[in-house]
């Protein structure tokens, strides 16, 4: 069941129902033109919510493969949507009334992005290359070099340039300026682990100041999480540096950045906590009043109302009205 504040005042002591129920979310996008259109990506499809949580319905016609992986909107018509699930990436026009499959590769893709700033350019992931699409998915070309093994890795493109890509996850960082035909590694000043991985979890790039990025790391030596923590690179990642404390979690899993104030920068963990920082992530504080839940995997920000957060977790959505200092379920309709 989910909740909402019956008045101004009592946004963090009184709450009614709203709904959706359900279980994990892993993917959130807000609408930034309607910001009151809110889509979930979860272990069961998508839904779509277009009142700010209040009622959620099911848009999975035609989406296949269960757990949605990576969700991503159209920058130039927000009813146009990407989801990338175990059966593959699929592409809706229709707010996701319908869905229908791309054809990208014969291996199982990981992840897709979008170009905000040429929304008809596309790039995927499959386990062993990157793919580029120009005509908004109608066609793809691998371009990676042979060298170039995904290993699943997620995506970022630069919100200033288009064939500027960041590629991260069980390898570190590595960056293309070439629409990814070349590759280059920038994890100088990012943990160096003499066994195991440099693991990145979570990246984000600022939407003001694209040379600014952070990123959650952690080196991994079988199968144990060591050496974690949040850093921040101001020259596109040629260098990095450890940002302040503040966060006791060992797995962070989701960065978002105030696009607004993009001094305030959100951490979320795996431990079922969001943390808040004010200064570039010079220090942070934990803001999750009300999160009920053992997990949180992703964060979504209204674009027009940085007062509401919502959280996907291993319980459903939580919403908050005051930009994270109390939260409430926001999940009845989810499964």
């Amino acid at each position: 069941m989910a909740f909402t504040a019956t008045t101004a005042a009592a946004r963090i002591s009184e709450w009614r129902g709203i709904g959706p129920d359900g279980g994990p979310v892993t993917k959130l996008v807000v609408d930034p033109v309607s910001p009151t259109v809110v889509y979930a990506g979860t272990v069961g499809g998508v839904y779509r919510s277009t009142d700010a949580g209040t009622t959620w319905t099911t848009r999975s016609e035609g989406l296949d493969g269960g757990t949605v992986r990576a969700l991503a909107m159209d920058p130039a018509s927000h009813v146009t949507l990407y989801a990338v699930t175990y059966a593959g990436a699929f592409k809706t026009s229709d707010s996701g009334a319908s869905w229908t499959a791309l054809r990208i590769s014969n291996d199982p893709v990981f992840t897709l992005a979008v170009s905000s700033t040429a929304p008809t350019t596309l790039y995927a992931t499959t386990y062993f290359s990157v793919f580029r699409s120009i005509d908004a998915g109608a066609t793809w070309i691998s371009v990676s070099n042979p060298d170039f093994t995904s290993l699943g890795l997620r995506l970022i493109v630069d919100p200033t340039a288009p064939r500027t890509v960041y590629a991260f996850g069980s390898l570190g960082i590595r960056r293309s300026d070439d629409g990814g035909a070349s590759w280059q590694t920038i994890n100088e000043g990012l943990p160096t682990p003499l066994l195991g991985s440099l693991v990145v979890r979570a990246f984000s790039i600022d939407p003001t100041a694209p040379a600014t990025l952070y990123a959650a790391t952690a080196a991994a030596y079988f199968f144990e999480i060591q050496e974690t923590g949040i850093f921040r690179s101001t020259d596109r990642g040629a260098h990095w540096a450890l940002t302040g404390t503040g966060i006791t979690d060992q797995r962070v899993s989701a960065l978002a950045i105030d696009p607004t104030s993009p001094s305030t920068v959100y951490a979320t963990t795996l431990e079922g906590r969001v943390y808040k920082s004010s200064d570039s992530a010079t220090s942070w504080t934990a803001i999750s009043g009300g999160l009920q839940t053992k997990a949180i995997s992703c964060l979504a920000m209204n674009p027009q109302d940085r007062s509401t957060l919502y959280a996907g977790s291993d319980a459903g959505v939580f919403r908050s009205l005051d930009a994270g200092q109390t939260w409430a379920p926001a999940r009845s309709g989810l499964h």
